[in-house]
Formats: structure tokens, sequence, C-alpha cells
């Protein structure tokens, strides 16, 4: 079975992000697709009969940890391989508990040795996992390097090929993983020292000291697994002195804190150093806005964009691996190269890892005309069907108009600081979690960079030369337009003066530097989020990422308005049959996590343009761009084939969901959006619930 045909993943369980990014990129290198959970609940949410082969699971995790996730996935008749990570060695009981009872493959203690790591953990995968892969691989080797004629001495080179790149990858893999670590290493020990302080002025706070064993755990398993050994020693040393901690033992209690504190400023020492040695961020770790395109004898005509990199393959098992490994902001595919279903499996992968809806591009020889429907065209994305390009200026042409749609589609930070290096780790950060970002250098240009970018929130830096952050704050909160701004500030201080006067001068947040990753995502999520509420076209159902039904009515007018009366759209809504049946027989949960599903697939098929939204508790409408009542029919056909396939994993046993659908178009309901959802949920009734005919298009 090819690779493409079956979306393989690996599910990562552990509440540690750093150890889980870790785990994902040395993963990532031999071209797995990973999914990553930070508790059992989220693994629970995640985990997928047909995708997920091998789950690699912490043992501490908050709330329900690792052991009992690991049972309840056996209860329920999972019998994949399971991976056990711990910061301790299991005793005897455990580890017979372990592999007897609940099948666990491997036991690991970190801190992992990656390579190691890697190897064990690709034995446990199945065969035809690891061939695909393999199958993978070799076609992009060969694709890419010149080969011998004879084919014993062409395996082996290939074979010897693969292994060298493989190796560089996950040597690349670490380096960058312990870059975007050691960011926040130097926060998470000053947290971890604070903790300590903490206890020993509250020396009951139990609660206290079971959160300073968790943090020194993670530094542990974390630094030790990056290399940075010193570091995980020293983590390891503060986890078991905390751990023998007794407040009703005071003599022995001095000697155990004189010990604490002195492993406290040898790992203070060990951290500073470890950043000190650093080279700078590679620029591997910066994440460029990558275009992928499909075809050959492109390279030419490739145009040399500072805004995004262009890279091309000639093979569509080559294309596959390289969105399986990296996330791409648009997609230019020669239909001369893949079949009708590698295309849509093409347009999947693509848009699989990413929030958003990556645009896509089709080119389309004459000779190719009839190769793919108006409805192929719409399931799969395509953005634009274009001739082959014959120039730079024409290729930049199309690759431009794909990042102007995705553009679009991001949620714009501007950012405010004097310090380079700081603007260009934020910078890079927030574009490689999906927002759309501007950086100034100069304060006093914070104004002009409103007005032009109409930001949705501004990141500020409190001290700068020339206009602190606070003025800046106050002269943005002058302005009428920008006073329910969120302002979010950044500062080396954090004492309760520093917050209050950033507070006075109308922040809505504030954060402490060095920049924490997680943290700072969490706090400008939290304010847009705050901010949406008084948006409607920004607010967005969480679980499946489609906008709600407000947001989908208020975009939906917009994008009608925007077009021309001659432009014909269709609108389709489409609802889940035999919701309440599923419910009784298989559990509110097990018909929540389908529901979740079909949003899904609706956000990774049709075009980038198109309004996509979420219709009550059990329907999804959607309004395609320049598209007929006939060809939205055909489009939704495919995506009713394609989804009702799958199985999902209920109370007693197995079960399918399928869809109802009606469809109207602005050439019989007008161009409002009201009529067109009426006329859309009359013919979807009609026909829900029905045997046959439920696609209903006429009345």
């Amino acid at each position: 079975m090819s690779r493409g045909q079956t979306p393989y993943s690996i599910l990562v369980v552990d509440d540690d992000p750093a150890f889980r990014a870790l785990v994902s990129a040395i993963l990532k290198t031999r071209g797995y697709r990973v999914k990553e959970a930070g508790s059992a609940d989220e693994a629970a949410a995640m985990f997928s009969d047909r995708e997920t082969k091998l789950a690699i699971v912490d043992y501490r995790m908050p709330g329900k940890d690792g052991v009992a996730w690991i049972q309840k996935l056996r209860d329920a008749g999972k019998a994949i391989p399971v991976v056990f990570v711990s910061g301790n060695w299991c005793d005897q009981k455990t580890f017979t508990w372990l592999r007897n009872i609940l099948q666990v493959s491997l036991i690991v203690k970190k801190p992992i040795v990656p390579a190691v790591f890697l190897e064990q953990v690709e034995s446990l995968l199945p065969a035809e996992t690891r061939l695909a892969l393999q199958e993978d691989g070799i076609a992009d080797i060969a694709a890419h390097s010149v080969m011998p004629d004879d084919e014993s001495d062409r395996g082996e080179n290939i074979r010897q090929l693969m292994q060298i790149r493989s190796r560089l990858e996950l040597k690349s893999a670490l380096k960058v993983a312990q870059a975007s670590y050691l960011q926040d290493l130097g926060h998470q020990w000053a947290e971890l020292v604070k903790l300590c302080n903490e206890i020993k002025v509250s020396p009951e706070r139990i609660d206290l000291q079971n959160i300073a064993i968790n943090e020194a755990h993670k530094i542990k398993g974390t630094a030790g697994s990056l290399n940075l050994a010193e570091v995980g020693e020293i983590g390891g040393k503060v986890e078991t002195l905390l751990r023998v901690l007794d407040p009703r033992e005071s003599t022995e209690m001095e000697v155990i804190w004189s010990e604490i504190n002195r492993a406290l400023a040898q790992g203070e020492r060990a951290v500073h150093k470890a950043i000190d040695d650093r080279s700078d961020v590679s620029q591997e770790a910066h994440v460029a806005v990558r275009v992928l395109l499909l075809g050959d004898g492109y390279q030419e005509i490739l145009p040399q964009l500072e805004v995004a990199t262009i890279t091309a393959c000639s093979q569509t098992n080559a294309a596959l691996t390289r969105l399986k490994k990296h996330t791409y902001e648009a997609c230019v595919f020669d239909i001369v190269h893949a079949g009708r279903h590698e295309l849509f499996e093409l347009a999947r992968q693509a848009r699989l890892p990413v929030e958003g809806i990556v645009p896509i591009a089709l080119i389309k020889p004459n000779e190719a005309s009839s190769f793919l429907s108006a409805a192929d065209e719409l399931f799969l994305g395509a953005s634009s069907v274009n001739s082959r390009p014959e120039s730079q200026e024409e290729m930049e042409l199309i690759v431009s108009r794909l990042l102007k749609v995705r553009q679009a589609q991001k949620q714009r930070v501007v950012v405010v600081d004097d310090d380079m290096v700081l603007l260009n780790f934020v910078e890079t950060v927030l574009t490689a979690h999906g927002f759309n970002v501007r950086t100034v250098n100069n304060p006093l240009e914070t104004g002009l960079m409103l007005d032009q970018f109409k930001p949705d929130l501004l990141l500020l830096d409190a001290m700068m030369p020339g206009m602190t952050g606070y003025e800046v704050c106050r002269m943005v909160r002058e302005e009428e337009q920008w006073q329910n701004l969120p302002i979010v500030f950044l500062t080396g201080k954090s004492s309760p003066e520093a917050r209050s006067a950033a507070f006075q001068a109308g922040a809505n947040d504030f954060l402490s530097k060095p920049v924490l990753v997680d943290e700072l995502r969490s706090r400008i999520n939290g304010q847009l989020a705050k901010s949406a509420q008084g948006k409607e076209s920004l607010a967005k159902d969480a679980n499946t990422g489609l906008l709600n039904e407000d947001a989908f009515v208020k975009a939906a007018g917009e994008l009608l308005q925007a077009t021309t009366p001659q432009t014909p759209m269709a609108m389709a809504l489409i609802a889940a049959d035999d919701v309440e049946g599923i419910r009784l027989v298989h559990g509110i949960e097990s018909l929540r996590q389908a529901l979740v599903a079909l949003g899904g697939e609706i956000r990774l098929r049709f075009k980038a343009e198109d309004v996509r939204g979420k219709i009550g508790y059990d329907a999804y409408a959607l309004l395609l761009k320049d598209t007929t009542k006939e060809v939205a029919a055909d489009a939704i056909a495919l995506l009713q084939e394609e989804f009702t396939s799958r199985s999902f994993f209920g109370d007693r046993g197995n079960f399918k969901l399928d869809f109802s659908t009606g469809i109207t178009d602005s050439t019989e309901a007008g161009r409002g959006i009201k009529p067109l959802l009426k006329q859309a949920y009359q013919r979807m009734l009609s026909v829900r619930g029905t045997a046959s005919g439920r696609i209903n298009y006429a009345d």
C-alpha cells in the first residue's frame, strides 16, 4: 500500500512541549507524520484507527498518567505498538505490568539518545508502513541523483545515499531542536529556582513541591536528550532532592536545602554556559515561506522571490515526501506528472499540517485539458487553472496570487522592538505558527505600520531608545480606530511597578523576557480570542477551525458583495444523518469526534477562497466562489464517496457517518445570503435520511 494512499502517523503524548518537539523532529527525518498531544485527553481526541500506527507515551502527565491512557487504549481493543517513556527506571512490578498486561512494545528511560531511539521506534512499525516510506525515499533519491546503469550498483548507491541523508537530517533536526530549547531554558531554570524559594518559605505547600519536581523532571529528560548533559544531570539531582524533602524533619531539611541551593547554583551556571556557547540559531531554524511545485523542466523559469522559496520536484512520490516533512504556504501542480487520485492526495497532504487553507494552482497543458473535470478541480481545491508558464514573470504571477490568498487568511501581528535578534526570533516563531507578521525596529514608525498593515494585535517592547513602549502604547490608544486593538508588552522587567505602568499605558497583557514560545503563543491567541468576541468574522469553531454560524453568514455576505453579479456562487448545506441514533448507540463523544472529522475533511477540500462554516451542532455550510450548483453537486459527491468509506469507533463497535446535502446557486436564489441558505436548507431536508439521492440541487 502506498504511503500516499494511507496517511500514517505516530502519536506523541507528553506534557513537555520541548520533548515533544524533539521526538517529532527526529521522527520527521525519516518521513513520518507526527501528531502531538500534551495530555491523555488530547491524545484520545487525536487517536485514529486508520491513521495512528504507533504511540509514544510519557509516564508522568497532569491528570491521567501514561499508564492509565494505555490501559484505556487496550480496553478499547487497540493493539497498536506503544513506546512507554519515563524519567525513571521502572520497578519489576511496573515493568511486568507494562510488558505482559498492557502489551507495551518498548520501555525507554529519559534522557533518550536520539539516533538509538529513532532506530528502536522504527523497528516497531508495521512492515507496510516502513516499506511505504522506503519507497518514497528511494523515489526521492532516484529523482534527484545520477545513478549508474547497473541495477545492483544502483540499488547499493541508493541505500547508501538514503543512510547519509537520514544521518544529515537527524543531525540538522537535533541542531534546530537544541537551538529552540535554549531560547526557553534560562526562563525555565529561573522558574524552578523561584518555585524552590517559595517552597522554602512555605514548606507545607505540597502542591508547589510537586510542581517543582515535575519541572526538574522535564529538564532532566529533555536537556539530556538534546546533548545538554550537565544541565540534565543537575536537573535530575534537584528532582531527587525535592522528592526527599519532608518539612517535619527540620534538622535534616537544612542539609537537604543546602544541597538543593548548591545544585540550583550549579544549574544556573550550566544553563548560562550552554546558552553562551551556542552558535547563532542556524538558518534551518528559521521557517521560510515555502511553495511546492510538482513539475519537470521549470528550473530555468523559477523566480527568485524575496518572500518565498519555491521547491520543485518532478515525481509524485518526491512531492508527497516533502509535504510530510515540511509545511507549505502554497502548491503548484502540473497535472501531467500525477494521476487524478494522486492529485487528490497531494492536495490533502498539503493542508493536513497547517491552520487555514493552503491555496493550490494547477498547470494544465492543452493536451491534458480533459484530464480533470471541473468537479475534480473544485474538490482538490484549485484556486486557478493555468496553461504552462513560459517565463519567470508568468510563474511569479501564479505564485504571487496564491500567496496573496494565503496571507489573507492569517491574523496579523505587528512586533515593535529595538533588538533585531529578538525581532527576528519572534517573527520566526509567529510566522511558523500561522500569523502574518510585520516588524518595526524604530518605535517612531509604529503608527505608520499600523495604518498600512491594519494588524489584529500589537506586540510591544517596553524599553526602547527614542520612545519607550509606554509612550508608543499611549500614542496608539489616542487613535480611535486602535482603542480596542490588543496590545501585549514584552519587557525584561517583571516588577509590580513595571506591570502597573504597562496596564496604565493601555496594555492588555504583559510578558517577561526571555520569551517562552508556548507562553507567547498562548497569550497572543488568548488576546485574539477575546478581541474576536466582538468581531464575528474572526470567530471560529474550536474543534474544526471553520467559521461559526454568525461569522459564516457575515463572511459569505462579504464575499457575495465583493464579486460581480455575473460570477456564479453555489451554496451547499451539508448535514449529518442519523445523529440521534448514533448518539444513543455509540455515545455523544464518539458522535462528536465523527462530526469534527467531517468538518476537518471539508477544510481540506475545495478552494482556499471558498467560505466554510459550522451551522448548528451537526451541519456545515459552503459558499463556493465561481461555481455552479451542478459542479458543486459533483464535487460534494466526491467528498461523500471519500468520507463515508471511513469508520469511527463507538461504544458498541465501529460506525459510519453519512450526510445529506442541499445545493443552490446565485442564478436561481439570487445573491442574498439568507435566500441561498434557505433554499439549500429546504433541499437538504427533502433528501435527509432517504436511501438514495442524498445530494439535491433541484426542486
